[in-house]
């Protein structure tokens, strides 16, 4: 991840782009995969800008577009997004990755 952070309006976006369709996944045992899946690549792309990790990819039969992590990409996002997460959302990131601290900022957010 570069050392500045994304706006507040880029996490704001970011976090409801992930709120509206992130699916996390097991993949080949221990693999935590992150995927979020649109016709268009454009907010894919720009959510991989904001978040700085993962790939976007294009399935060539289908034409679908999607963004993928793995692992430790999962987790930097889960640490960049949790605190701005609806309880919902929080609670599956905190099933995969019981380690992350769930910042004060988070508390009483509540969607």
């Amino acid at each position: 991840m570069t050392s500045q952070s994304p706006s507040t309006d880029a996490l704001a976006w970011a976090v409801g782009f992930f709120e509206s369709g992130a699916q996390l996944s097991p993949s080949w045992g221990q693999s935590i995969v992150l995927r979020l899946r649109r016709n268009d690549a454009e907010g894919l792309e720009r959510f991989k800008s904001i978040v700085d990790t993962g790939a976007v990819l294009q399935d060539e039969e289908s034409g679908v577009v999607h963004f993928r992590a793995d692992n430790s990409e999962v987790e930097q996002i889960a640490e960049l997004l949790m605190p701005h997460l609806g309880a919902k959302r929080r609670a599956e990131l905190e099933a995969v990755f019981p380690t992350l601290a769930l910042t004060p900022a988070a508390e009483g957010n509540e969607r």
